[in-house]
């Protein structure tokens, strides 16, 4: 439920994220910056509302590319 949910921690299945994020970006991928080990909540550091921030969104839907973004040379 909404009223339970703190944007400032992953769900289990975003931990998984988190923690692959090196073997991601070692293999060309980069992971929503809600998952890199070092985050920083945005709304934190700036004067928006967490729920106008990208990164504040959980993971809804699991599938093998959600969240990622190749890099290229």
């Amino acid at each position: 439920m909404m009223e339970d949910y703190d944007p400032t921690k992953l769900s289990s299945e975003e931990i998984f994220w988190r923690d692959h994020y090196k073997f991601f970006k070692d293999h060309g991928y980069t992971l929503r910056k809600r998952y890199d080990p070092d985050w920083t909540p945005s709304w934190i550091t700036t004067l928006k509302d967490w729920l106008d921030c990208e990164d504040a969104l959980p993971l809804r839907v699991l599938t093998a590319s959600y969240g990622t973004t190749e890099l290229t040379n």
